[in-house]
């Protein structure tokens, strides 16, 4: 027996062992337990389980809540196919973690409605990319900058919804940054003094991450990666690269035993006779 559901149907309760054979609209509502075989499309947000032959599954436009389980079929790789953490940082961020005070002639900017803005300092073409959390403004803690949260609550952690991320070069002093908490609610431009009645601000190194609670620098050229989720166990692979902005390429290669809970990794001059800091360093890990 088949069932074709669509429009704006609203079904509760169990669907067993039916087949479903037509489309799932994104307007359909199913409340309850559907068991067998779905064939056909969902466009709309799946927010529970999906279990069965999960790994022949094509997603397209649709899309899955966070707390949305895969079971794969008995004998399915799709578990061991997801990568488990995964981060992209600057390792010459040598002030990593710290709290700095911005330099006299520093300002940021933003408008009202917009996301976007401009951060004038010196540049340097290594830091696009990084997320800035502004800690203090004119000595007050849990800034707000254009009333979006930019300060992450003094966490060290990475946290890539809120803060100031750099996405690129304005001209030869400055940056365009983008308030990763939304757009701002009112025009600001904060300055620098090189005090902490200026504005204060650190950064994690991190451009982008999955599962990757912050970076610690150990020394030159070493670092740490501390998961925000432990592994299953310590046998996991990792695959890492590093370089500069422009030029030779470098290496990046596990260094030291891995644990569960973190690994390190240390980047090496392309003809492995220095430690040394790279602009860009990636790492994938793939486990258990």
């Amino acid at each position: 027996m088949s069932v074709s559901i669509s429009g704006t149907t609203g079904l509760a309760g169990n669907v067993s062992p039916y087949l479903v054979t037509g489309s799932l609209s994104a307007n359909t509502s199913v409340v309850g337990t559907m068991s067998g075989n779905l064939v056909g499309n969902v466009t709309g947000t799946v927010t529970g389980n999906l279990s069965g032959n999960a790994s022949t599954a094509v997603l397209a436009t649709s899309s899955l809540s966070a707390n949305t389980a895969f079971t794969p079929a008995p004998g399915s790789q799709l578990g061991l196919q997801t990568c488990k953490a995964w981060v992209n940082f600057n390792g010459a961020a040598t002030d990593t973690g710290t709290i700095v005070n911005s330099f006299t002639g520093t300002s940021i900017s933003v408008t009202a409605g917009s996301n976007v803005g401009l951060w004038t300092i010196s540049s340097n073409a290594i830091h696009v990319g990084g997320i800035y959390y502004i800690t203090s403004i004119g000595g007050a803690t849990n800034a707000t900058l254009g009333g979006v949260n930019v300060s992450n609550g003094g966490s060290t952690s990475f946290n890539p919804a809120v803060g100031v991320q750099l996405t690129g070069l304005s001209g030869s002093t400055g940056y365009t940054i983008k308030l990763l908490a939304g757009p701002a609610i009112s025009s600001q431009t904060i300055y620098g003094n090189s005090a902490a009645s200026g504005f204060q601000y650190y950064v994690t190194g991190i451009r982008s991450a999955y599962n990757v609670q912050s970076i610690t620098r150990n020394s030159t050229g070493n670092y740490t990666i501390n998961f925000a989720t432990p592994m299953n166990d310590a046998y996991y692979s990792i695959s890492s690269g590093a370089g500069p902005a422009s030029g030779d390429l470098q290496g990046a290669a596990r260094n030291g035993p891995p644990t569960t809970t973190a690994i390190n990794i240390a980047t090496v001059t392309h003809d492995g006779t220095a430690f040394t800091d790279c602009s860009i360093v990636t790492a994938q890990i793939f486990g258990n």
